[in-house]
């Protein structure tokens, strides 16, 4: 039987390499434009052209991937967070467990 959490550790340990090969995939298809604010109102959103920006970022092409879309400098950082976050949770959640166990056994 296949372990669901070792799956999950597995998952998210590469879910950024993930990441890179789905940007990069996407990039090298030249998908069509699927922003539905680009289509409705001829006007980019605050998302359009990160995915562009996430492929040239990982590619080394940092100035490329600032132009592609500025908020990259926010959403890189944020997203490596959300990541670091999911990789305590993932590896380490007996330790949050024991600390409210101590808590509770504090209050008592």
């Amino acid at each position: 039987m296949i372990d669901k959490k070792l799956v999950y550790k597995i998952f998210i340990i590469s879910l950024p390499l993930l990441a890179i090969i789905l940007a990069n995939a996407a990039v090298a298809a030249h998908f069509k434009n699927f922003c539905l604010i680009k289509l409705i109102f001829h006007h980019e959103c605050w998302g359009c052209g990160l995915t562009r920006a996430f492929a040239a970022f990982f590619r080394g092409d940092f100035v490329q991937a600032y132009n592609y879309n500025h908020l990259i400098v926010i959403v890189l950082p944020l997203l490596f967070c959300i990541w670091l976050i999911y990789l305590k949770n993932a590896f380490l959640p007996e330790i949050k467990d024991e600390s409210v166990q101590v808590d509770a056994d504090v209050k008592q």
